[in-house]
C-alpha cells in the first residue's frame, strides 16, 4: 500500500457528494488508509474536505495548505490540528464564525499561527460582537505576509493586523466607510504603518471610495 508515500495533495474531487451518499467503501478504506501512513500531510483543498470531516481523522494534522471556500461544521477541527504549521488559509465565513478562527471554541485559548505567511478570506453577514473583541496583547497572525479580506472586514477591532505590521507585504480589502473608520480607529493606517507594504488593492463601492479613501490617509 505505497509505503513510500511521505505527503498528500487532495485537490478537487466532484463526487464527494455521492461518495458520501452511498459511504464508497473502497474510497473512504483508502483515504483512510493513506492519512494513517503518511508523516506529513501538506495540502487540503476543495471536494475532498467534506469527506475528511465525515471520516474525523485524527491523524489528519500538520497542515501546510487549507484551501476551501465554505466553512461546514468541523472545518476548524482540520484547521486546530494544524495551527503550529499551516502557511496559506484560505476560507469563507460568515463573519460572526471568524473569530472560530482566532480562538478555540471549546477551551477558549486564543489561537496562533507562527508560520502562516498568507490568508484569505471572504466574510459576509454583521461583525463579530464587539463583547466577544480579544485581548490586546494576543498576536494570531505574527509573521503574516500577504492578506486579503473581501466583503466585510470580520472584527470590531485590529485582530488581522497585530503583530505584522513589520511583515505584511500584500493587502487587498473591501473598504467600506465602516471598516475605514473601524481600522483608522485602531491605527492600522498611521504614516509610519506597514513600512514593507508593496502592493495595496482596495475593493470598494464607487460612491464609498472617496470618503473611505479619506478616513484612511486622513494625515498621511
Amino acid at each position: 500500500m505505497v509505503p513510500a508515500v511521505s505527503e498528500i495533495y487532495v485537490t478537487h474531487y466532484n463526487m464527494t457528494d455521492d461518495l458520501l451518499q452511498c459511504q464508497s467503501v473502497y474510497i473512504i478504506d483508502l483515504v483512510q488508509q493513506l492519512f494513517g501512513i503518511v508523516e506529513k500531510h501538506t495540502t487540503i483543498t476543495d471536494g475532498l474536505v467534506p469527506m475528511l470531516i465525515y471520516m474525523d481523522l485524527e491523524a489528519i494534522r500538520d497542515l501546510v495548505h487549507f484551501d476551501y471556500d465554505y466553512y461546514p461544521d468541523g472545518v476548524m477541527q482540520l484547521i486546530r490540528r494544524s495551527v503550529r504549521t499551516l502557511q496559506f488559509i484560505n476560507i469563507d465565513v460568515a463573519s460572526a464564525d471568524a473569530i472560530d478562527l482566532v480562538r478555540d471554541s471549546d477551551s477558549g485559548r486564543y489561537l496562533e499561527y507562527p508560520c502562516l505567511h498568507t490568508l484569505k478570506t471572504r466574510s459576509f453577514n454583521d461583525r463579530v460582537p464587539p463583547q466577544a473583541v480579544l485581548s490586546k496583547d494576543f498576536v494570531p497572525f505574527p509573521r503574516l505576509l500577504r492578506l486579503s479580506v473581501r466583503l466585510q472586514y470580520p472584527f470590531a477591532d485590529d485582530v488581522f493586523f497585530r503583530g505584522n505590521a513589520g511583515t505584511l507585504e500584500y493587502l487587498e480589502l473591501s473598504l467600506y466607510l465602516e471598516t475605514a473608520s473601524l481600522l483608522r480607529t485602531h491605527r492600522v493606517f498611521t504614516p509610519t504603518s506597514h513600512p514593507n507594504l508593496k502592493c495595496v488593492k482596495i475593493r470598494s463601492p464607487p460612491s464609498y471610495m472617496p470618503s473611505a479613501f479619506a478616513i484612511v490617509t486622513e494625515g498621511m
